[in-house]
C-alpha cells in the first residue's frame, strides 16, 4: 500500500521486477484465451506469426484488450489452429493405464500353471 497526495491509501497495480504492468493472469474474451493457447509468449514476432502475418502486433493486442472486435477470417484461423491438434488427439489410441504390468503378470502366470 502507498499513500496518495490525500494520506489515504491506495493499492498499487502489481507490476513485475522491471517496473512493468504484469499480465493480465485471466483471459478477458474468446481471443484472448485462443491466443493463450496457442502462443507460448506474448512477443510481437510470435502473436504476428500467429496469425501469418496477416495482422499487426498493435491490432491483436486491441483484440485481445476488447478495444476491437476480431474479424471472422482471425477467428476461423484460430479455431483451425486448435481444432488441428484436438483432432490428433482424438486419433490417439489410449494405452494399458498405471498397473498394467502388474496385471498382465498376474495373466501370464496363471496362463503358466495352466500349461503345466
Amino acid at each position: 500500500m502507498t499513500h496518495d497526495a490525500t494520506g489515504k491509501e491506495r493499492e498499487q497495480t502489481p507490476r513485475d521486477h522491471r517496473g512493468r504492468f504484469k499480465p493480465s493472469v485471466t483471459p478477458r474474451n474468446g481471443i484472448d484465451s485462443a491466443i493463450s493457447l496457442l502462443a507460448r509468449d506474448n512477443r510481437p514476432e510470435t502473436l504476428v506469426s500467429l496469425f501469418d502475418g496477416r495482422a499487426s502486433y498493435h491490432t491483436i493486442r486491441d483484440w485481445r484488450r476488447g478495444k476491437n472486435s476480431a474479424p471472422q477470417w482471425a477467428i476461423d484461423l484460430l479455431h483451425a489452429k486448435i481444432s488441428a491438434p484436438l483432432a490428433r488427439l482424438a486419433q490417439q489410441k489410449a494405452g494399458p493405464g498405471r498397473g498394467a504390468g502388474y496385471r498382465n503378470l498376474g495373466s501370464w502366470r496363471a496362463a503358466r500353471n495352466q500349461e503345466r
